[in-house]
Order: structure tokens, then sequence, then C-alpha cells
């Protein structure tokens, strides 16, 4: 039987401006700041653009497999000026250059360290939510996802 898990104890994290991590080793070498309080991890993936070609003769259309995105992560947070993740973030925002990103998936029985994705993307938009009276004033971070994914299992 599979093992899955609820997100509760997941943690997201931004790293120092990188352009060349693409390993476990390289990644781990560098800092990382929590952005906190996360409510939501959205998703984020690996998806081809579909490529389609009609032909003429029979007029039937095939899709073919194109370009690849890393897909923009949407990240909820609850707003905190003071949070040293949340500013690093936005301090991110107006630059060009890709950062490092770490999620951390929460530790299970038995586990030392926990399953950890890494990957590099730029911080595209860091946009608030007042909301109504009841509501948690949020923000919502889309980092664009603009490399392969780097998979840690748990130990």
């Amino acid at each position: 039987m599979a093992e899955i898990d609820t997100a509760a104890g997941a943690k997201f994290y931004i790293g120092p401006q990188n352009s060349v991590a693409d390993d476990a080793t390289a990644y781990g070498l560098l800092s990382f700041t929590e952005v906190t309080p996360v409510e939501d991890l959205g998703e984020w993936g690996d998806t081809h653009t579909g490529v389609p070609f009609t032909s003429l003769g029979d007029s039937r259309t095939q899709e073919l497999k194109g370009s690849v995105t890393g897909g923009t992560l949407p990240v909820v947070v609850g707003l905190d000026e003071t949070d040293a993740g949340q500013i690093a973030v936005k301090a991110a925002l107006p630059v060009k250059g890709q950062y490092a990103f770490k999620v951390e998936l929460a530790l299970k029985g038995g586990e030392s360290t926990p399953v950890t994705y890494f990957f590099r993307g730029l911080v595209m938009s860091f946009t608030k939510n007042v909301g109504s009276a009841d509501n948690v004033v949020r923000a919502t971070i889309n980092v664009s996802v603009n490399s392969d994914e780097v998979y840690v299992a748990a130990t």
C-alpha cells in the first residue's frame, strides 16, 4: 500500500541568488531562510506545452510535446512584515536573477531528515489580500520554477 501523508508540517524556504546549483550537494551548501507562516504550498512540476499540427489530408489534429515549464508555485502566507523569509522574498521581487528554493515535507516517524525538494526560480509577485472582517490578512507569493527539481529522499 502506498504511503501518503498530510501537508501539515511542510516548510518553504528561500535561498540566495543562484543560477548554478543543480544537485543535492550544491543546494546543500547554500543557506536558506524559512518563510512563515505558510498556509498553502500550491503545486508545481514539469508540464509540456502542447504543439498542435493539423494534417490537411485527413483533417486530423495531432498534438506533440513542446517545451517544458516547471510552472508557477503559489505560496499563501499570513502577512507578517517582520518575518525574515517574507522580507527576503520581497527583496527578491525586483531582481531578475534566479534564487534557490527549498520545500521540506513533514518528518514521519523514524525519519531524521525530511523529504526535500530544491529548485531555482524567480519571485514573480508578492500580493496582499486583506479580505473581509473575519479574514486573516494574507499574501500570495508566486515563484516561477525555472530549473529541474532536485528530490532528496527522507532518511
